[in-house]
């Protein structure tokens, strides 16, 4: 009998395949096939992902929680995004702040909206699809990522959930008939913080660890396969244990600019 490990895994394959499916059959429903949104033209880069050779030119920094200054993944993600402005002079970023956005669910209007040509969009069907048009030109704009995301009940919270519906658009993001992604020769970063330990490969907690391959699977469905984790563990285990967190993941940091 196949492991837990196996079969999430294979749920999460399994649920993007039907998500694809379900998206084509939509473009089939009708009198006539309905055609992609087309506002974010699908772009290749010829640029490379950012080296020692090639410098980041422009961040996106994302927070996801929900908390303010005790939040200790928008803290570390700041701290890595200071240290790579500090590395990389001239960089920009662009910054948006999940955690107190309302990033609403997919609904029906917005199906219905992306499979509308744009000449044909009633008011609705525009509104609906403003933010996800939004969302998305800010991950083209890009070439580096910075994500904080703490971990709630094992996986992302809801509202960067929200988010990757709104970005992860067959046609835009992705390209349904070959199942390849679209946001080419970009880097991420992911600080993550978790109350408990353990969810890291052969580790006592790994097949709870749901966060990281909804992250791998959504961003690498887009072509983001370039990914650093950052893991604040044991946030609530006392004051030495997340210092000791903390300190390691500021080691990384450092590391990280330096490299950069």
């Amino acid at each position: 009998m196949a492991d837990q490990k196996t079969v999430r895994n294979a749920l999460l394959i399994t649920g993007a395949a039907a998500a694809g499916y379900f998206l084509w059959k939509y473009t089939q429903h009708g009198s006539t096939a309905a055609a992609p949104v087309t506002d974010v033209t699908p772009t290749r880069p010829t640029s490379t992902a950012p080296t020692k050779e090639t410098k980041m030119t422009h961040i996106l920094h994302l927070d996801s929680s929900p908390r303010g200054s005790s939040s200790h993944s928008r803290m570390v993600s700041g701290e890595l995004v200071e240290a790579l402005k500090a590395a990389n002079p001239g960089v920009t970023v662009t910054y948006r702040d999940l955690g107190h956005q309302e990033i609403p669910y997919v609904n029906e209007t917005f199906i219905g909206a992306m499979y509308t040509p744009a000449e044909a969009r009633s008011a609705e069907q525009n509104e609906a699809l403003a933010l996800s048009m939004e969302l998305i030109a800010e991950l083209k704009a890009a070439d580096t990522y910075v994500f904080g995301i703490p971990m709630y009940n094992f996986t992302v919270p809801g509202v960067f959930k929200s988010y990757i519906d709104q970005v992860v658009v067959a046609g835009v993001t992705w390209d349904l008939a070959t199942y390849t992604g679209l946001l080419l020769n970009k880097k991420a970063y992911v600080v993550t913080a978790r109350g408990g330990g353990g969810y890291g490969p052969g580790e006592a907690r790994e097949v709870h660890n749901s966060q990281d391959p909804v992250l791998k699977s959504a961003f690498g469905l887009m072509g983001v396969t370039d990914m650093d984790f950052i893991h604040i563990n044991n946030t609530i285990r006392g004051d030495d244990v997340l210092n000791g967190a903390l300190a390691e993941a500021r080691e990384k940091i450092a590391a990280i600019a330096k490299a950069s």
